[in-house]
């Protein structure tokens, strides 16, 4: 078990051993339980993380289905089809959201740059893999050969150094002509 923040220690509160076929139906009704536990007692989680897998995405879609409440909320933007809205979820009064853990998310970012798609494009500006491999042969780079060919799709440790605020720095001193790979990271 992990706590997505760094210098926040971990309070176990429950923990079932469970199979790969747990469905998440089963799931649904021991967190609903959790969370009514603690609010008994005057604690309430701000958010609640999963990696991601199909039963844990249904499992969270079905805790957001069960807030007590649910309030609106936009953030406006100049140009008015970019205007992002979303839904904060409560329970007792107390806002909590559905995250995907940090760790998985950003082995997702990393994977999508592998997608085997000949270029992606962010806005006018587009990234390729030969972006990457100039990336990691720099010898200045924060990035290992092996994170661009060849890659552990699993691998934490190259995910973290290609979306880290070194990787970034690099890439804006080094490929300033890259804008797509720069706002991407």
């Amino acid at each position: 078990l992990t706590i997505p923040l760094p210098k926040i220690p971990p309070i176990m509160l429950a923990a079932i051993a469970r199979q790969s076929s747990t469905l998440a139906d089963s799931l649904v009704q021991i967190h609903m339980q959790l969370l009514e536990m603690l609010h008994d007692v005057g604690i309430h989680p701000v958010s609640s993380a999963a990696d991601g897998t199909e039963t844990e995405r249904k499992l969270q879609r079905q805790i957001s289905a069960l807030a007590h409440t649910t309030h609106p909320f936009s953030i406006a933007n100049q140009m008015p089809e970019c205007i992002i809205c979303f839904d904060i979820k409560s329970y007792w009064g107390h806002p909590c959201v559905q995250v995907q853990d940090s760790k998985h998310g950003g082995k997702t970012a990393w994977n999508q740059l592998f997608t085997g798609a000949r270029i992606l494009s962010l806005g006018n500006f587009v990234m390729c893999y030969e972006m990457l491999l100039d990336f990691a042969s720099h010898p200045l780079g924060p990035l290992f050969n092996k994170d661009v060919n060849h890659v552990d799709k699993q691998n934490d440790r190259a995910a973290a150094r290609l979306l880290s605020a070194k990787a970034l720095e690099f890439h804006l001193r080094f490929h300033s002509d890259q804008p797509a790979l720069s706002i991407y990271l």
